[in-house]
């Protein structure tokens, strides 16, 4: 009896699928897909079917991911700092300043990156697609569910800071414009603070009067309490 083909650790496949350059994505899927099926997996070779050939930018992200783990880490970490500080920011709890440190940290964490994909990718990516590499790399570490893909080196597609996915055509706003844009936020946020400031101390200047008023009519009525009692006393004498 012949012996079915077998594909033991189908993750481990998948993993070698998205290492490999775009180019080769889509023969290595449906070879993937075929093998499974002579295993008798017909679910999960419909299911590999179904996968999306990565662009060049996302596929080039996967390998910088697999092959500079450390590198890869502390853009996860830089990303979440300059996070934290845009959200301390507008807490009132950080400066301009430290945000700006933040976004300077971010910033060198993908210029590291960009490096290792100018030195060791194949072949060697011009400045358009080294853009949307930067560019991927810098949305996938802040999106929660990209940064699982981008950790896994499974990404499909160049990915937008707002966190979907994004037409790789549609520009980015630069870490300045980014910046600016918490600045602006920060500035309209204080300036909503102080006129619910300026209205509060309103209110407590108008309380303070409406008491004052309350304990002048107060004094008032008792003092015309005293005269009417004592006016009641004087009819009612001897």
């Amino acid at each position: 009896m012949r012996t079915l083909a077998s594909v033991p650790d189908v993750e481990h496949e998948l993993d070698a699928l998205y290492a490999l350059p775009a180019g080769q994505f889509t023969a290595a899927r449906n070879d993937l897909a075929r093998r499974l099926l002579r295993a008798h997996q017909a679910d999960r070779a419909a299911a590999v079917r179904t996968l999306r050939r990565p662009t060049a930018a996302a596929a080039a992200v996967n390998v910088l991911a697999r092959r500079e783990p450390r590198l890869r880490a502390q853009l996860v970490e830089a990303t979440r700092r300059l996070e934290e500080a845009r959200a301390s920011a507008l807490a009132g709890l950080a400066t301009t300043t430290e945000v700006g440190d933040a976004a300077r940290g971010e910033e060198n964490a993908v210029r590291d990156l960009l490096a290792a994909a100018a030195r060791n990718l194949t072949p060697r990516p011009g400045r358009a697609l080294l853009e949307r590499i930067g560019q991927t790399l810098r949305a996938s570490a802040a999106d929660e569910e990209l940064r699982v893909l981008l950790e896994r080196g499974r990404l499909t597609r160049d990915a937008c800071p707002a966190g979907p996915l994004r037409d790789a055509r549609t520009p980015l706003p630069s870490p300045r414009q980014a910046l600016t844009g918490v600045h602006g936020e920060l500035g309209r946020l204080q300036a909503k603070a102080r006129a619910l400031a300026a209205a509060a101390r309103a209110a407590e200047v108008a309380a303070d009067e409406a008491e004052r008023e309350a304990r002048r009519l107060r004094d008032s009525a008792r003092e015309q309490r005293a005269a009417a009692d004592e006016a009641m006393g004087r009819l009612g004498g001897p």
